[in-house]
């Protein structure tokens, strides 16, 4: 928002959410390559560790490791799930024994495992742009945990939902709520979480940052001698206590 200058008559100056904004969009832009040049290889190392430790959580203990990452650096996943698949005997037709397993084996590719590292380099972005105060360190250390836990189980989501996509492709009479409900938080965990999460917690926990974007409003007090002629001002009045005295009648007149 611009703003008339008090120093010099007829300039403008940029108000604070202006600031904010040009600030918050040139640390994004350096942000984002600091991300993509630099750090994504060691949170991608680090997220690969937090989902390997709660992917074994889920699973028996001794199982095959959860994440596993092939050459190309795509991430391959397996994920313990409790199911039957009754196979079709290729010389009757008809359908064999069922089979029972106990995994789901899949590979989410690395360009869409790196969407879930976007969110902490924004949050930074978005509290360093924000006026620094007593709460910027505070909001700035707490906020990166929090970012990098909804990280860590967002992407813990979108497996468990391919996971079960992938067991729902084995029963062709599946329900199709579940099918729906499926995609809809495949959109949600992909589409909207990493770009308002870090939104979202920057304003919980930055206070600063908080009441620039919802200031609080004071009413104006206007004195009746600084109101212009012909305009409608709120003036606020302080009506004076009325004289408690028996003797004496509220309008100043004594009895």
């Amino acid at each position: 928002m611009l703003r008339p200058s008090s120093s010099k008559p007829g300039s403008l100056t940029l108000g604070p959410q202006a600031r904010f904004v040009l600030r918050g969009s040139i640390l994004l832009i350096g942000m984002l390559a600091l991300w993509w040049f630099a750090l994504q290889s060691p949170m991608l190392f680090a997220l690969e560790g937090a989902e390997s430790v709660a992917l074994r959580l889920l699973s028996s203990p001794g199982s095959k490791e959860p994440v596993e990452l092939d050459p190309s650096g795509d991430w391959n996943f397996r994920v313990p799930v409790e199911d039957t698949q009754r196979e079709t005997n290729p010389a009757s037709g008809k359908g064999g024994a069922p089979t029972k397993f106990r995994a789901i084996e899949f590979t989410i590719p690395r360009s869409d495992v790196v969407l879930f590292t976007f969110s902490v380099p924004v949050f930074w972005a978005i509290v360093l742009g924000a006026p620094l105060g007593k709460s910027s360190a505070r909001a700035l250390l707490w906020g990166t945990a929090v970012v990098a836990v909804v990280e860590v189980f967002s992407l813990l989501t979108l497996v468990e939902i391919t996971a079960y996509a992938v067991v729902a492709q084995l029963h062709p009479s599946a329900d199709g709520l579940a099918a729906w409900a499926r995609d809809v938080g495949d959109k949600i965990v992909v589409g909207v979480i990493p770009f308002a999460a870090p939104v979202l917690v920057a304003v919980a926990l930055h206070r600063d940052l908080r009441s620039q974007i919802f200031p609080e409003s004071h009413p104006a007090i206007i004195n009746a001698d600084d109101a212009l002629p012909g305009t409608a001002q709120g003036i606020q009045v302080q009506r004076p206590a009325l004289d408690r005295n028996p003797d004496r009648d509220p309008r100043g007149r004594s009895r």
